[in-house]
């Protein structure tokens, strides 16, 4: 029995996938994503669940069931907000995506942070802005300032790094700084180029 219920818990997870689009997105750029997004905050993920189990037996009841994404179908990650800077990560309970691949599913790995852009569930998809995000160097310190000024004009453009490597890079003299300061994502520019 279990096996059957198994196989139409695959079978429905495919149907949703199928009946989603193959992630065409509407807003194609990070600052129309941001905008966009009811919370955008840097987060800790402290945990990932798939929630997809808890739901075998109400498939097997119900074969006309159809199961919500982040209730129990898809992955549903816990974290720590390390800044806000937009809306509120404290009314987010946990992030909510899919597997991957056709069901626009976003990959989050437990001890990473990120940049997220979720809508107001805590949503997060391919068509979202979520990205790895390092405060190692002056990089991420200024990135982290064009953010803020973005939530607050709403016109300063977010213009990552052009070189994926460089938020990870670490600066010894600037990560002295982060690392003594009491909250580091409450830097600025200026603070950094002081420390170099």
């Amino acid at each position: 029995m279990r096996g059957i219920a198994f196989l139409l818990l695959l079978l429905s997870g495919a149907a949703i996938a199928a009946a989603r689009d193959t992630c065409t997105c509407e807003l194609q750029g990070d600052d129309e994503r941001f905008d966009a997004a009811a919370h955008v905050f840097v987060a800790r993920i402290r945990s990932l669940e798939d929630v997809a189990p808890m739901s075998w037996q109400e498939l097997a009841r119900d074969l006309t069931w159809q199961p919500a994404e982040g209730v129990d179908y898809g992955l549903r990650a816990r974290f720590t907000s390390l800044a806000t800077l937009k809306g509120n990560a404290g009314a987010v309970p946990a992030l909510v995506t899919g597997y991957g691949g056709s069901d626009c599913g976003v990959m989050l790995m437990p001890g990473t942070t990120y940049l997220v852009a979720s809508d107001a569930d805590g949503r997060v998809d391919r068509c979202s802005l979520v990205r790895r995000f390092e405060l190692a160097n002056c990089t991420g310190v200024e990135l982290l300032e064009r953010l803020r000024a973005r939530a607050a004009d709403g016109t300063t453009p977010i213009a990552w790094p052009s070189n994926d490597h460089a938020l990870g890079y670490y600066d010894a003299r600037v990560g002295e700084l982060i690392e003594t300061t009491a909250d580091p994502y409450s830097l600025h520019a200026v603070d950094c180029e002081a420390a170099r």
